[in-house]
């Protein structure tokens, strides 16, 4: 009964009270198990208190504890009181108190005001600053590479912030497998911290595979390789093929880092490729060049310019061949927080596009944008259970009814829009059941995962989404929807997925089911 008193107290259940009996006569012999809850208890008062009476954060924290969000009359549970003073750490780790270390802490109940007060004695050490960085020397390694994009400069109030932003932005150039950024374990004598940077460089050549089959035969296999700084110019040279039913292509792509300032990044790109699906087939070349840089914290902004030809013919009547280049300008803004590059559990993206697109002969202009954006919420405290939601806006404002040519038009149905239908055929089709596509197209979904390890999770999800004929979606057909579930595990050989889906509203074309499995590395 104490782990029921302990566990009902962490809740903010300080009157409850929990019994139990048990029946001898059931068999086999049943336990009961009867808890009076009572009241919630609240927060009335969470006391900081220190030996720096100097210490003006501290006071100032001290004062206001609202500040890390210890808010008095909001409910006084274990895990709130925790994420309190986890925050309280934070703020200060970030503003040059990173030895910070608890020094008494006590919980006084008081059952007449049904809340509890809560004093914590804390020593926040000493104000400290970033001092000497030291690089590991390694085979590889380009010092001054790093040390531009360091976040901090000698002499700044040390943030840990600031550490974790520096890891990411060199993950991000994709030239390191590894990097570990460390200061001294204690409180130094001095105020300035030597701190040490190890980074350890990705392979030079890489080599990576996809394989996948969904419930439409669709078989397909994606192959590509990478090739880091091969001229001694922090470069990236990315090859890829891509070979199945509905898709055979080669593309080529070629990665200036620090092309115009430090941590922006120009893309030039050119691919070929075959296109078969059940809307339409073509052939397409095209060659484009992007330029990425950061604008502020992990706000990031995409400019640059494209060239494509393509020959597309439709399996509909309904539909116009197409057969012209098209010059694009590509715009985008986007913005990543998430706490998992590889398998994240906590965090939001979002990203916006408008691409003004002009077709040489005949000359028509059109304009195109996307908004995606997605959010993943822990359920419980030891982020196992994760719920993801996401959606989908694609709009065509300015493109006539015929001007918008059949490869940049959207289609809904299969991964990554509505799962338990076909690739394609999640909107309207003609009479022969061809997808026509859209100028526009709305999709949304909700995911629970389960994480029984950190390499395996179980998912279950719930998707809707359409494609429509006119410039905005305006859901004059209905949202057809998926339900379904799967497994993803991190194998040793790459991410293992299998999902199954199944449409709620099954039109007579429909299978019963859809079935999606991959295995390989993303690329």
């Amino acid at each position: 009964m104490k782990v029921v008193d302990v566990l009902l107290r962490d809740l903010g259940y300080y009157d409850a009270l929990a019994d139990y009996e048990i029946d001898l006569k059931t068999n086999p012999i049943t336990l009961n198990f009867m808890v009076r809850t009572g009241p919630k208890y609240k927060l009335l008062k969470f006391n900081l208190s220190s030996n720096s009476l100097d210490n003006q954060l501290f006071n100032a924290l001290s004062l206001d504890p609202a500040r890390f969000n210890m808010i008095p009359e909001t409910p006084a549970t274990l895990e709130n009181i925790k994420q309190g003073v986890r925050r309280l750490f934070e703020i200060l780790g970030n503003n040059g108190y990173p030895y910070v270390k608890v020094l008494n802490e006590k919980i006084t109940v008081d059952h007449d005001q049904k809340g509890i007060e809560v004093l914590l004695h804390m020593d926040p050490g000493k104000l400290v600053r970033f001092g000497e960085t030291m690089i590991a020397p390694a085979e590889g390694i380009d010092q001054d590479f790093i040390k531009k994009r360091l976040k901090w400069k000698k002499g700044d109030v040390y943030s840990n912030l600031k550490v974790i932003q520096t890891i990411e932005t060199l993950n991000n150039t994709q030239q390191y497998a590894f990097v570990k950024i460390t200061r001294p374990n204690k409180q130094p004598d001095g105020s300035s911290l030597t701190m040490r940077v190890e980074a350890f460089p990705e392979s030079t050549r890489t080599f990576a595979w996809k394989t996948g089959y969904d419930a439409n035969n669709n078989f397909n296999v994606k192959l590509g390789w990478k090739g880091i700084n091969l001229f001694d110019d922090g470069s990236l040279i990315k090859v890829f093929g891509g070979f199945g039913q509905y898709y055979n292509g080669l593309a080529f792509e070629h990665i200036v880092p620090d092309a115009f300032w430090t941590e922006s990044y120009l893309t030039t790109r050119f691919d070929v490729k075959r296109t078969h699906t059940n809307s339409y087939s073509g052939m397409a070349a095209e060659l484009s060049s992007i330029l990425t840089t950061p604008i502020y914290d992990k706000l990031r902004a995409d400019t640059g310019l494209s060239l494509k030809f393509s020959s597309v013919k439709p399996k509909s009547n309904l539909l116009n061949d197409h057969n012209a280049p098209i010059i694009s300008v590509p715009l985008a803004i986007h913005y990543e927080q998430m706490d998992d590059l590889m398998m994240p559990r906590k965090g939001w993206d979002a990203h916006f596009e408008i691409t003004p697109a002009m077709q040489v002969a005949p000359q028509r202009q059109f304009v195109q944008f996307k908004l995606r954006q997605s959010i993943l919420r822990p359920l419980n405290d030891d982020h196992t259970l994760i719920l993801k939601a996401w959606y989908k806006l694609y709009a065509s404002p300015s493109a006539g009814k015929r001007v918008l040519p059949l490869d940049w038009q959207f289609f809904a149905g299969g991964m990554g829009t509505v799962r338990g239908y076909g690739y394609q055929h999640a909107g309207k089709r003609d009479a022969n059941g061809k997808p026509i596509g859209g100028r526009s197209m709305f999709a949304m979904g909700a995911e629970i995962n389960y994480f029984i390890s950190n390499d395996l999770a179980l998912q279950g999800f719930f998707d809707a989404g359409s494609n429509y004929q006119g410039r905005y979606p305006n859901f004059s057909n209905a949202l057809l929807m998926g339900v379904g579930g799967g497994v993803n595990y991190m194998s040793p050989i790459g991410d293992v997925q299998m999902v199954v889906g199944l449409p709620v509203r099954r039109r007579d074309s429909d299978k019963r089911a859809q079935f999606y499995i991959s295995l390989g590395q993303d690329f």
